[in-house]
Formats: C-alpha cells, sequence, structure tokens
C-alpha cells in the first residue's frame, strides 16, 4: 500500500437476537440467546483507508444490525481496496456513489458507500490496495461523514471488527 504498510483485520458475524436451536427462554419477554458461531472463517484484509484515517472511523449501524465503518476523509483522499477481487458495481445511486468489490473465492463482499469520485469500472479486477476511489468533501445526506464500509459474507451481512 502506498507507503502505509499493510495493517490486517477480521471479520466477525453479529450475533442473531434469536435462535430456534437453543434452549426454551425462561420467559416469553426474554426471547433474546446466545448466537451461533460465526459459518465463516477469519478473512485477513487490508485498511480501506490511509492509517491515520482509519484510526479516525466511527463503527455505526447503518442500515442494518451489523457493524459497519464510517468515516469523514478529506476530499481526494483515496480510497483503497482491502481485498482483490472484481468490482461487481461500481456508480452512483444519486446522491451517493457505491462500489461493490467481491472477493477471488466470490463469498465476501464489501460495499464502500461515498461522495466523490468513482475510480474503477464495473468487472475490473482490482488488486489489494488498488485506489478505487477519491471521497468528496460532501458528507453523506443526513450524515457527517463521506465514506460508509459495509461487509457480506454469503449474503449475509456480517460485522466489520478489528
Amino acid at each position: 500500500m502506498v507507503g502505509e504498510g499493510i495493517y490486517w483485520l477480521k471479520l466477525r458475524e453479529e450475533e442473531p437476537p434469536f435462535s430456534s436451536q437453543t434452549q426454551e427462554p425462561q420467559e416469553e419477554e426474554e426471547a433474546f440467546l446466545p448466537g451461533s458461531p460465526s459459518p465463516h472463517p477469519i478473512i485477513s484484509y487490508a485498511l480501506p483507508v490511509g492509517k491515520e484515517s482509519f484510526e479516525g472511523k466511527r463503527v455505526i449501524k447503518f442500515d442494518s444490525n451489523a457493524d459497519d465503518w464510517a468515516f469523514f476523509l478529506p476530499e481526494g483522499e483515496p480510497v483503497y481496496a482491502a481485498f482483490s477481487g472484481r468490482v461487481e458495481w461500481a456508480g452512483e445511486n444519486e446522491p451517493q456513489k457505491i462500489i461493490r468489490l467481491i472477493s477471488d473465492e466470490e463469498k465476501l463482499v464489501w460495499k464502500y458507500i461515498f461522495t466523490g469520485e468513482v475510480l474503477v469500472e464495473n468487472g475490473r479486477q482490482v488488486e489489494e490496495g488498488a485506489v478505487i476511489a477519491k471521497v468528496g468533501a460532501t458528507p453523506l445526506p443526513t450524515y457527517d461523514f463521506n465514506l460508509v464500509v459495509q461487509a457480506l459474507w454469503g449474503n449475509q451481512r456480517v460485522s466489520l471488527d478489528l
């Protein structure tokens, strides 16, 4: 990565609130039970932004119960492919831009939601650390950040975690 070094992270699955394969709840109101173990192995990936910017990230729940990463980056700061894969979709979904990067094994998908400039095309193969976008100065509508990173494993939303 462009003078940043490589930093390894992992995914963890968000625990589901209900489980039909565990013991009966003691009371109807106490139906929240422990989740099942993660169905996927630990996946390593590089940082999606520079180290200094990554340290300023916030963990949010953008549109599900999974933990996503949110950043407010300076205009023009690069966004990196966190792993080698194929750009499944890159384009505009007014008012934001979206890039879906799918791993070579086609199980792990990262969704980058941001304002700024898309630098890759649909179907393009990218290597880990490649610059795929540059963020804009404008925050995402109704939020105070300009980049959100989400993860899916086998079509299931999972939390990003260190």
